[in-house]
C-alpha cells in the first residue's frame, strides 16, 4: 500500500530540506532530484521549457532555482503515476 501523494510529497521535502539544509535548490543537486542525467540534459529542458518545476533567478546567484517543496511535490506526483503538467517533460533516463 502506498501513501498519499501529500504524504509522500511532505516526507521527501524534508528529506530534501535535510540534505540541502535550504528551500531552495540548484544547479547539481536540482539536476540530480529531477534525475536527469547530465547537465546539458538539464540546461536544455531549462532552453526548452521543459522543466517540470516552476525555476526562478535568484539576485546575485548564479543559474536557475526551485523550492524543494515543488521538487518534492513533482517527485510525489510522478511516483503516484500522476502526469507531467501539461507542456512538461519527464527527463529521459
Amino acid at each position: 500500500m502506498s501513501a498519499p501523494a501529500s504524504s509522500l510529497a511532505d516526507l521527501l521535502e524534508r528529506d530534501l530540506l535535510a540534505r540541502y539544509g535550504s528551500p531552495l535548490i540548484g544547479g547539481e543537486e536540482l539536476r540530480v532530484a529531477l534525475g536527469y542525467p547530465s547537465r546539458e540534459a538539464l540546461r536544455q529542458a531549462i532552453a526548452r521549457g521543459t522543466v517540470p518545476v516552476p525555476l526562478f533567478p535568484v539576485p546575485h546567484r548564479r543559474g536557475k532555482f526551485a523550492l524543494i517543496k515543488d521538487v518534492a511535490a513533482c517527485l510525489a506526483q510522478w511516483r503516484q503515476g500522476g502526469d507531467v503538467p501539461e507542456g512538461k517533460e519527464m527527463p529521459a533516463r
